[in-house]
């Protein structure tokens, strides 16, 4: 059932036993002993959005990683996300989630060259999700970085908070030209996108319109299938609507267990198809659109 992170916290069912300081050379040889010794010789780097301290969001991580039960390292990238629950903490969450990008962007292009995992997992949630979009911009400026060889295998954004417009114009094609596959998760009650998008005025990537028609909804969905239109077979959108009860209609990503099976199986490159939970709708145009369900 529904068990949050936070939850186990408040019971003190969860908490992080240890803290220490590492020289960057040993935590770059504990990582790479951790990934050469793992199965699918892999690594997932996890960004988590606003508002979480810490030792919460490392909770959440570890949470994250037992849900998903994939048999990888897991590396929590952290950021100065615990900002005040108010429009000047989000603002200012916002900021500091653009100018964490490069610091992430230089982890990546470091666990790249150094560690080289055959797998290279990113996943981020929220406002850790604009992180992603801006270490992507940083990455692509290293031209050595940048060779016809995807160097990240998945990024998985789910609950995106990124502007739509912003993510069209620049994002999406920095993301794609070092990325395999790219999978955005989207809702249409997703209350805190809803927010979100009030106070900086513009639509987010991470919410389509609620629609009262079918035909609505089909002209929902060809209003964001531009992003695969542009790069058919390696963009994926999938509306998670159905299964979303989470809180606000926003931590999808850590309490559906319908989400978890979806996100394994994309991860692992399984067919699609595979996953019953998944109802696709073709438009004319001949794009997929990937809505998840329950049971």
């Amino acid at each position: 059932g529904k068990v949050l992170p936070a939850r186990l916290k408040r019971k003190g069912e969860v908490e992080v036993q240890k803290i220490q300081n590492m020289e960057e050379n040993v935590f770059m040889k504990e990582l790479a002993d951790a990934v050469n010794a793992s199965p699918h010789n892999s690594l997932m780097v996890l960004v988590f959005g606003y508002k979480d301290s810490f030792e919460l969001t490392a909770i959440k991580a570890a949470y994250f990683a037992y849900l998903l039960d994939i048999n990888t390292p897991v590396l929590l990238f952290d950021w100065p996300g615990d900002q005040p629950v108010s429009i000047w903490g989000y603002k200012k969450a916002q900021n500091l989630a653009k100018e964490s990008g490069p610091y992430l962007g230089g982890t990546l292009i470091k666990i790249s060259r150094e560690i080289k995992p055959k797998k290279l997992w990113v996943e981020a949630s929220s406002l850790g999700c604009q992180v992603v979009c801006n270490s992507f911009e940083y990455m692509v400026k290293h031209k050595d970085f940048c060779d016809p060889d995807c160097e990240i295998d998945q990024v998985i954004l789910s609950a995106p908070d990124v502007g739509e417009n912003e993510f069209d114009l620049q994002f999406k094609e920095e993301i794609m030209s070092l990325s395999e596959n790219l999978t955005v998760y989207v809702s249409s009650n997703d209350e805190a996108l809803l927010m979100s998008g009030l106070i900086d005025q513009e639509k987010k990537l991470g919410r389509t319109t609620e629609n009262e028609t079918k035909q609505e909804q089909l002209e929902e969905m060809k209003d964001l299938l531009y992003l695969q239109s542009l790069h058919p077979g390696k963009i994926n959108l999938v509306d998670v609507t159905p299964i979303n009860n989470a809180s606000y209609n926003h931590g999808y990503y850590m309490e559906a267990p319908e989400f978890y099976d979806d996100f394994y199986m994309r991860v692992l490159g399984k067919d699609r198809n595979i996953n019953r939970r998944l109802y696709l709708i073709k438009n004319k145009e001949g794009t997929d659109y990937w809505i998840l369900r329950s049971h």
